[in-house]
């Protein structure tokens, strides 16, 4: 198989650590073969290509290549959002990161001077009576509520959203890009010959 792409001036060690990246962005680097295949003769350039083509079969069938390919596709799959816990338990939580601003607050004045102090026990009193009042005002809990079931339902939308563009680029199942591959390859092929063959890569899939 290895010949196969030698007749066509390419290198396997340069396309098989590839050969995954190719297949996800849909980018065939026909012009590595380009040179040797324009120089062929037109009726040796179907052998050319049926040669690589059955190469880029034999290739994809690897378990090498499943591996990879199961590798990369649960590297790059989007992550869900991370919550934490149920809304009421992120309320409590915000509850607690601001008793715990304001314990520290009143630590840090002991280290102040006394005119410093004074100013900032204001400043103290002044935030402790925002936290309960933000914690007493039935409007004020609806409204804090309402910000975090809408940047959850923010969170989750863009996830979907990325998840199913994942999905097109990374399927479960390679064979679904290694057909669309063959399909763009004849495509692109077609401006160096109009020579039209069945194409190996899609035998059996």
């Amino acid at each position: 198989m290895q010949g196969a792409l030698t007749a066509l001036g390419v290198n396997e060690a340069d396309i098989k650590p590839r050969a995954v990246w190719i297949l996800t962005y849909g980018n065939v680097p026909i012009s590595l073969a380009a040179k040797a295949f324009k120089a062929a003769d037109s009726a040796v350039r179907p052998k050319l290509v049926q040669g690589a083509l059955a190469w880029a079969k034999a290739d994809t069938e690897s378990a090498t290549f499943k591996a990879d390919y199961d590798r990369q596709r649960e590297s790059a799959k989007p992550k869900p959002p991370q919550l934490k816990g149920t809304v009421d338990d992120e309320l409590a939580l915000q509850k607690a990161e601001r008793r715990k601003n304001l314990d520290q607050m009143k630590k840090n004045l002991e280290k102040m001077s006394p005119e410093m102090r004074k100013s900032m026990e204001a400043v103290v009193r002044q935030s402790e009576e925002q936290s309960a009042k933000t914690e007493s005002d039935p409007k004020m809990q609806a409204m804090m509520r309402q910000t975090i079931e809408m940047q959850r339902a923010t969170e989750e939308k863009s996830y979907r959203e990325r998840l199913a563009a994942f999905e097109q680029r990374f399927p479960a199942d390679p064979n679904i890009l290694i057909a669309a591959g063959c399909r763009s390859f004849w495509t692109r092929a077609a401006t160096w010959t109009s020579a039209r063959s069945c194409c190996p890569l899609t035998e059996g899939r």
